[in-house]
């Protein structure tokens, strides 16, 4: 549940089955560890290219009352995120796909 109520699932089941099939667990959401909160705001910013110029901000906002070693934990698992192969593979697919449609929008507008 999101928002107060049951929603639909985000993909269709015959997607869902491939997911448990791959990945041992039906559902491709994952609950984050507490711990991994900061970390997972920061990461979602540099994500974007819109708010990326906003995540070392918003870092020192978030790590603000946290002691040096707990800083550098943070910053050790957005470094792990950033280059998980997971990770790195949807990046580059949707690289591949913003190039793709901006080189259709190019094509449209000749």
């Amino acid at each position: 549940m999101i928002q107060g109520g049951p929603e639909r699932p985000c993909r269709s089941a015959s997607e869902l089955r491939a997911y448990e099939e791959e990945h041992g667990q039906r559902c491709p959401r994952v609950e984050l560890d507490p711990e991994n909160a900061a970390a997972a705001e920061v990461l979602s910013f540099l994500f974007s290219e819109e708010t990326r110029a906003l995540a070392p901000g918003l870092f020192e906002a978030l790590s603000a009352d946290l002691p040096p070693e707990e800083k550098a934990a943070v910053l050790s698992r957005i470094h792990g995120a950033l280059h998980d192969r997971t990770v790195v593979q949807l990046r580059e697919r949707l690289l591949e796909q913003a190039l793709r449609k901006a080189q259709r929008d190019r094509g449209s507008n000749r």
